[in-house]
């Protein structure tokens, strides 16, 4: 699941940049596979990212004005105005994956165990909590007021770092 809030100024009708503050839970877990290896090795983590980005939207479709009847230039109620975008940027993000004891359901965080050998003699250095992004994807809005809007998107991150997981 992931949630935003964010403030987007539009240049024209087709496009507007964003930027916004997402929060986002990244969970996965080995019971959760057929594969043998993966399902005997029993890992499993979660990990609360919050990411800042900024984003360019390119939009498709025409948004509707006047009234509800397409009569241009009238005032009054509006149709329904659901509009499609494609959006890319470029962020920033925090992370702290944590995992379970045997399920015993206290969390720890698993960056100071070094559970992927960072930091200790001959592994890799030790990773930071934060790292760069690229969001990526699509969605739609529908505007609710001349200042508000309420939309969806489907969006990916393309990210810098492996440790998102550490495992």
């Amino acid at each position: 699941p992931s949630a935003q809030i964010a403030f987007r100024k539009g240049y024209n009708s087709r496009f507007a940049i964003k930027t916004g503050f997402y929060y986002q839970l990244l969970r996965g877990s080995d019971k959760l596979t057929t594969e043998p290896f993966r399902n005997n090795r029993n890992l499993s983590f979660k990990s609360n990212i919050f990411e800042l980005s900024v984003q360019a939207e390119l939009y498709f479709g025409k948004s509707q004005q006047g009234h509800l009847y397409r009569i241009k230039n009238a005032h009054g109620r509006k149709s329904f105005d659901l509009r499609g975008y494609v959006f890319a940027g470029v962020g920033g993000f925090y992370f702290n994956p944590k995992a379970q004891l045997n399920g015993a359901g206290k969390w720890y965080a698993l960056r100071k165990l070094s559970t992927e050998g960072e930091g200790l003699e001959d592994g890799p250095k030790k990773y930071l909590p934060v790292s760069i992004c690229i969001p990526y994807g699509i969605g739609c809005v529908e505007s609710v007021g001349r200042l508000w809007t309420v939309g969806m998107e489907a969006g990916m991150r393309f990210t810098f770092t492996d440790y998102i997981d550490d495992v």
